[in-house]
């Protein structure tokens, strides 16, 4: 038996213990100082966390948890959140914890004035937002990538040197073309401030688009435990008119320099593909053998890519999908925010990556 509680900070250790008998002490939301940093130093506000307790003797059983954000819908800033890190205990599974506390954090939701509820989920969980939670499957992400290293591959994936060998001179069909390092920097303190007038002016390039002010690029990419991002940007006449970030992880079995956002003012597609140009390299020096972008398949930055040398890879071989769900919780018309032409969407709007 259960029943349902709303997080207060009393339950923060019990969340990571509860992740750790999950997932083990090596992921990230089993870490403190990391959960810290994405629950309660987010700048779209606390995440809403709704708990699952045993009345008999304390123990927590499960949690569901949405992450404030904000969002750009036809040219209005509104505030949506995202579903991640949902869990129940092994031992309380089959108790409808799940369905019950997420439709409570939705209802909850709502009455913040919060209008929509979006996720990427597994294959494990996917079934449930879907037949239990009224949610709409708006699209599935085709996956683009291109080869940096063959030799590094090919021993990532068979640890075969022979084979290694025998598949470097191929390499010459994936050319890793250097590019001019001029007007191309790396992000940092002294210099994220310029985000806000490049927001200011791509904020309505798409017509649905997560919020990308300075306060975001410093929450998401620049100030999280545990995580290492590339954030670029292309710099023309003192404004940025580029940017794109990248981060190192592994996925079917390849050190994979995935670039996690990518966005460019239009009439600076030039300066966008030296960025992506020069993040790539960035990543493929700290040891990364594939490049990857998860990215919708008509957006305007996906054609840079492809320039780049990216090629979508067909969806059977995909090491897993990434859906984009939607619940509309506000009076926003769901036929346009469903329409996935509407969009633009990267992981980075998510926690994928």
């Amino acid at each position: 038996m259960w029943e349902p509680k709303t997080y207060d900070a009393s339950r923060f250790n019990d969340i990571i213990e509860m992740s750790i008998e999950n997932y083990g002490k090596e992921n990230d939301i089993c870490d403190s100082a990391f959960l810290k940093h994405q629950y309660f130093e987010n700048p779209a506000g606390d995440a809403l966390i709704e708990l699952a307790v045993d009345p008999e003797n304390g123990t927590l059983a499960g949690q569901y948890v949405v992450q404030p954000a904000k969002i750009r819908v036809f040219g209005k800033d509104e505030k949506c959140v995202i579903s991640l890190n949902t869990l129940t205990r092994k031992a309380y599974r089959g108790q409808k914890i799940f369905v019950r506390l997420a439709e409570r954090t939705y209802e909850r939701a709502a009455r913040e004035g919060y209008a929509l509820v979006y996720g990427a989920p597994n294959k494990n969980s996917y079934p449930g937002f879907m037949k239990k939670l009224a949610f709409k499957d708006i699209h599935h992400f085709p996956l683009y990538a291109r080869p940096l290293n063959l030799n590094h591959m090919v021993m990532e994936r068979m640890n075969n040197s022979a084979l290694a060998a025998i598949a470097t001179p191929f390499q010459v069909f994936f050319p890793n073309k250097g590019a001019s390092t001029e007007n191309i920097v790396e992000l940092t303190e002294q210099n994220v401030g310029l985000f806000d007038a490049f927001w200011d002016k791509i904020k309505d390039k798409y017509n649905i688009m997560g919020v990308r002010d300075s306060e975001y690029i410093r929450y998401r990419y620049m100030n999280v435990p545990r995580r290492e991002y590339y954030p670029y940007a292309a710099i023309k006449d003192g404004q940025i008119v580029a940017y794109a970030v990248g981060r190192i992880r592994e996925v079917a079995g390849f050190e994979t320099g995935m670039i996690a956002d990518f966005l460019f003012l239009r009439g600076y597609e030039k300066d966008a593909e030296q960025l992506v140009k020069n993040l790539v390299k960035r990543m493929k020096d700290e040891g990364a053998s594939l490049a990857a972008c998860v990215i919708l398949a008509n957006a305007e930055e996906t054609k840079v890519l492809k320039k780049c040398g990216f090629y979508r890879i067909p969806d059977k071989i995909l090491p897993q999908p990434t859906p984009l769900i939607l619940r509309v919780l506000g009076d926003d018309s769901e036929e346009k925010l469903s329409d996935i032409n509407n969009w633009f969407f990267t992981t980075g709007d998510y926690d994928v990556v």
